[in-house]
């Protein structure tokens, strides 16, 4: 080892006796290790994060719905937490697969099929005005006479989970105009739209609905889990055991008596 590398490493040695007792004193808290270790694997397919999902029509009252979604590879995995039935988003394969606990059946359909349904729906039933977009006290909203989205956002702290977030968000919501409930999409993909060119999550989105008897309003709330816990992982085992003992059926016949 000449004189050149030794000096190096006795440089090296220096730092580190003057850095321990600081970050001794300074330790990394969980979340930021947590961060840490996602924002490393930011780009990849791989990363793995969850969102929790309480929906409420009276904010004073427990939650009416309640999901978690696990973002896993190319897969987007909502769980239903009452019932346990699933969606799927596998952009790998290029399906939404809906899977009924209940009843113990599933379906699978292609993202083209969805993507070419939602445009037929989108012609015989256009908009009857463009929706209005705009930013009020901090909050995304979009809306029309009838309806009105209204969305407090945060800019994640890893872009990627806002952007794949959005896009599960896209086909749940092309997957519910094309099928039952039939929930027409144009404002949600607007806004999600928004959405995703800002790069932000919609951590609470309030739907006000203009009805003879006055309004109804339906609340989203979000919780972001930068990780995906043990438990997480084993229900993403499961998921992927649901595609073999669950009996597939027509896409028609699943939601026909989902």
């Amino acid at each position: 080892m000449n004189s050149r590398s030794i000096d190096f490493w006795k440089t090296v040695l220096a730092l580190l006796i003057i850095m321990i007792p600081w970050l001794e004193s300074n330790p990394l808290s969980g979340q930021e290790l947590q961060l840490a270790s996602v924002t490393r694997n930011a780009s990849a397919n791989d990363i793995g994060f969850r969102v929790d999902a309480d929906i409420y029509a009276d904010q004073s009252k427990p939650p009416i719905a309640q999901f978690k979604t696990l973002f896993t590879g190319n897969k987007s995995i909502e769980i239903d937490i009452a019932s346990g039935d699933v969606v799927v988003v596998d952009s790998s394969l290029g399906v939404i697969q809906a899977f009924s606990a209940s009843r113990r059946v599933m379906t699978e359909i292609e993202l083209t099929k969805i993507e070419s349904m939602l445009q037929e729906t989108l012609t015989q039933s256009p908009s009857e005005q463009p929706p209005t977009i705009t930013t009020e006290e901090g909050n995304l909203v979009v809306g029309d006479s009838v309806v009105q989205y209204r969305s407090k956002t945060q800019t994640p702290q890893v872009p990627i989970v806002a952007v794949r977030y959005i896009e599960f968000a896209d086909w749940t919501t092309k997957l519910s105009a094309v099928f039952p409930p039939y929930k027409p999409p144009q404002l949600r993909l607007k806004l999600n739209e928004q959405l995703k060119n800002e790069t932000l999550l919609p951590l609470e989105t309030k739907r006000t609905t203009r009805v003879k008897s006055g309004t109804q309003e339906i609340v989203s709330k979000l919780i972001v889990n930068y990780s995906l816990s043990i438990d997480d992982n084993k229900e993403i085992a499961r998921v992927a055991g649901m595609v073999k003992d669950y009996k597939i059926v027509a896409a028609k016949e699943f939601f026909a008596r989902k």
